[in-house]
C-alpha cells in the first residue's frame, strides 16, 4: 500500500498554491481558447486521495451557484454550490501491483530501474 498519504497530498497540496492556479488554469484555457466565460474565482480547488483507486484526484468545486457559457460548444453549465469538475488524476502505481498486472495482460517485464525516491521505470514487452 502507499505510505505516505500525507506527503503525497502536501506535493498536490502546496502553501504557494501553485497547483492550484496550475488546476484553475484549465477555465483560463477554455475561456481563451473555447470563447467560454468561466470565473476561476468562483471555485475552490480541492485535492484528495482516492485510496481504492490508489490515485489523486485534482477537482475545482464551485463555492456559489452560477453559469457558464462555452461558446464553441454552444453550451451553458449550470454550477450548484459545491458542484465539481475533475480537472485531473494522478495515479500512484505500486511496483509489486504493477508487475502483476503486467503480466496478467500478457507482458514480460525483461528490466526495472527504481532509483532513490518513490520513482521507478518498468521494461516489459509484449508476450
Amino acid at each position: 500500500l502507499i505510505k505516505d498519504v500525507g506527503r503525497i497530498l502536501d506535493a498536490y497540496n502546496d502553501s504557494t498554491e501553485l497547483t492550484a492556479d496550475f488546476i484553475k488554469n484549465v477555465l483560463g484555457v477554455m475561456n481563451r481558447q473555447l470563447g467560454a466565460d468561466f470565473e476561476p474565482d468562483r471555485f475552490d480547488y480541492i485535492p484528495f486521495w482516492d485510496a481504492q483507486q490508489g490515485r489523486v484526484d485534482m477537482r475545482l468545486r464551485a463555492d456559489m451557484p452560477h453559469r457558464a457559457r462555452i461558446e464553441a460548444l454552444d453550451l451553458e453549465v449550470e454550477f450548484t454550490e459545491g458542484e465539481e469538475i475533475r480537472v485531473e488524476i494522478s495515479t500512484k502505481f505500486e511496483p509489486d501491483r504493477l508487475m502483476t498486472e503486467l503480466v496478467e495482460a500478457d507482458f514480460e517485464v525483461t528490466r526495472t530501474f527504481f532509483g532513490r525516491g518513490d520513482f521507478g521505470l518498468i521494461l516489459a514487452r509484449r508476450t
